[in-house]
C-alpha cells in the first residue's frame, strides 16, 4: 500500500481512521487545503453529538465549512460567483430556511426588506406576510433579484434589521423623492409645451421625422 503524506496522516489521526479511510477523506476534504485542515477539525467539534456517527458529523461540518469561507471571501471583497446558475445553486444549498440579503437599490425590493430562502429552496419576501406565510417571489422577481446579487455578492447573509422608526424614516425619503421627480416631470412638460407653443415646428418634428424615415426606406 502507498505511504500516506503528511495531510492524509493529518486526517488519519484527527478522524481515527485506518489508511484505506484517510485516503477515502483525503479525497472528500479535497476543498479543504493543508492550512485550513486544523481549523477545520476545530470548526467540527461543534458537530459531534451523541447518536451522531463521526462521518455524519464531518459531512455536516463540511457543509458549514465552504459555506463558512464563501461569506469570508465575500465579505472581504472577493467576485465568488460568476454566473446566476451558480450563486442559485449555492443559495439553495447553503441558505434554506434562513435569511439571505436585505433588498437594495435595483433589486426589486425596499433595503429595509429582507429576502430567505424557505424550505423548498424558493425565495421568500419577509416584508410581505399572506395567508400567514412570507410571500413567495414570482418567477419574473426571482430572477431580477438574483441578477442583482450577483453584482452586488458582498450583501449574501449580511443581514440588517431595520426598526419601524428607520423604516419610516426611508419610507418618508423615498416618497420625497417621487415628488422631486414628479415636480421634475412636470416641469419638463410644461418647457416642452412652451417650446411648442413657441415654435410650432417642434411639434411636427415626430411627423418630420419618421417621414424622412420612410422616404428612405422606399429609395433603398
Amino acid at each position: 500500500m502507498m505511504k500516506l503524506n503528511e495531510r492524509q496522516q493529518i486526517i488519519k489521526y484527527a478522524l481515527e481512521l485506518n489508511d484505506v479511510g484517510a485516503l477515502v477523506w483525503d479525497r472528500t476534504l479535497a476543498n479543504v487545503s493543508q492550512s485550513e485542515l486544523f481549523e477545520f477539525f476545530s470548526f467540527r467539534l461543534q458537530f459531534i453529538a451523541p447518536m451522531v456517527s463521526k462521518e455524519l458529523a464531518t459531512m455536516q461540518a463540511l457543509r458549514a465549512y465552504e459555506k463558512l469561507k464563501t461569506l469570508r471571501a465575500l465579505k472581504a471583497g472577493y467576485r465568488v460567483f460568476e454566473s446566476v446558475q451558480a450563486l442559485e445553486s449555492f443559495v439553495k444549498e447553503h441558505f434554506r430556511g434562513e435569511a439571505l440579503s436585505n433588498g437594495g437599490d435595483g433589486s426589486g425590493f425596499f433595503e429595509y426588506g429582507i429576502i430567505s430562502v424557505d424550505n423548498d429552496g424558493e425565495l421568500r419576501n419577509q416584508h410581505v406576510i399572506v395567508n400567514g406565510a412570507y410571500q413567495r417571489l414570482n418567477t419574473t422577481e426571482a430572477a431580477d433579484y438574483y441578477n442583482w446579487l450577483l453584482d452586488n455578492q458582498h450583501k449574501i447573509g449580511d443581514i440588517k434589521r431595520y426598526t419601524t422608526e428607520e423604516v419610516a424614516k426611508i419610507d418618508k425619503e423615498i416618497e420625497q423623492k417621487k415628488k422631486e421627480q414628479n415636480q421634475k416631470a412636470q416641469e419638463a412638460a410644461i418647457t416642452l409645451s412652451a417650446s411648442k407653443k413657441a415654435n410650432p415646428n417642434v411639434a411636427m418634428l415626430p411627423q418630420m421625422i419618421a417621414k424622412l424615415s420612410q422616404a428612405k426606406r422606399i429609395s433603398a
